[in-house]
This record gives C-alpha cells, structure tokens and sequence, in this order.
C-alpha cells in the first residue's frame, strides 16, 4: 500500500484506527490521508510492525515490557525499557516516555534535555491520537517514537 509521507503532514494530529474487529490491524491517518499501517503477526514472539511510505521497523517484546527495536531484516537499532522508561537507539539517539500527570491516559516524548517531542492519548486499541508538539521535522526517529510510544500503552493496558 502506498502512504502519504509523515514529514508532509500539515496538521498537528495522527489517529490510530482499528481496520478489523479481530485483528490487531491499525491504519495511522490524519483522517484524510493514510500514513502507515501498524499490525501485529499472532506468532509466538510478540512482534508489532509499522509500515510506513519509506521504511518498516518492528518491536519485540523481549522481557516484560522492554522492547527490542528492529528491521524486519532482523538488524537491532535500538531498546526501550520500561523499568527506567528510557528508550536508546544505536546512533545514539535518547529519549523518554512517560505520563503526563498520575492516572493519566496521556503519555509523552521526552527529549533528553526534556523538550517535549510528542503526546499519545490512548484510553485503549480503539482510542489512541498521537499530538506532535514539536514540529515534525525536528523530531528524530518519528516512526520509531510513535511505535513504541502506541506499543507500549497497549502492553500497559494488557497488565491491568
């Protein structure tokens, strides 16, 4: 499927939206156009792509709640661990992920001098709006915030 470049959005807002009642099979639209497609393959590993126009990069649940973050060539660009909420790629991009306020559904980005980068509402797989606050093309490795940041909340929702 073709997909509209996520660095030419003039807005502000991406919804992620359920395709199927069964599936995990989302599609990333501003509600005029697709910007990727994020779905899980039901394998015993827990793997979770997002396709965009130009790359597709996929997370593994590798222990509880932390992250490996690769290409589906199996190349490992990255980790997120939820015990220290921090997220470290290879070139050395940081980055951290947390709520905005106690018993909140509203998560954020966190650059490593604390600038806030992007925000994810996600009450659960039906609700999610992801909010950049930054423009978008100074935010570093938009996909890989964005997939993480989604993957993450729904892992959460899981545990309760």
């Amino acid at each position: 499927m073709n997909y509209q470049d996520i660095n030419q959005l003039t807005g502000k807002k991406l919804w992620l939206l359920n395709r199927g009642r069964i599936n995990s099979d989302y599609k990333l639209t501003d509600n005029v156009n697709s910007y990727g497609r994020m779905y899980s393959d039901n394998s015993f590993i827990a793997k979770t792509y997002l396709e965009t126009n130009n790359e597709t990069i996929l997370v593994l649940n590798s222990t509880i709640g932390d992250l490996s973050i690769k290409t589906p060539e199996g190349k490992v660009i990255g980790y997120f661990e939820t015990n220290k909420i921090g997220l470290k790629l290879n070139d050395g991009f940081k980055a951290n992920f947390n709520a905005t306020s106690l018993f909140s559904s509203e998560y954020h980005w966190l650059d490593e001098h604390n600038n806030e980068l992007i925000r994810i509402f996600g009450n659960d797989a039906s609700q999610v709006v992801v909010t950049f606050i930054s423009p978008i093309s100074e935010i570093p490795h938009l996909s890989v915030l964005i997939l993480v940041g989604i993957k993450t909340i729904f892992n959460r929702k899981e545990l309760y």
